[in-house]
């Protein structure tokens, strides 16, 4: 096998270094968009029983 050029070898992983860091961040970013929009849909929810909550206090006062 040839011997590589001590340079190349550097630049190589240097290279190999920069993608893990690049995956790295993306797999960050994909995890904190994810945990964001669970995040949001457990707010809606919340705010979808405190609404239907509020309705139920409402409604027998109607009819009482």
């Amino acid at each position: 096998m040839p011997q590589t050029h001590p340079f190349v070898a550097q630049a190589i992983v240097a290279e190999t270094e920069a993608m893990k860091a690049a995956i790295l961040a993306e797999k960050m970013r994909a995890m904190e968009a994810t945990g964001a929009a669970r995040a949001f849909a457990e707010l809606a929810a919340a705010q979808r029983a405190r609404a239907a909550w509020a309705r139920a206090q409402i409604a027998p006062r109607r009819s009482a």
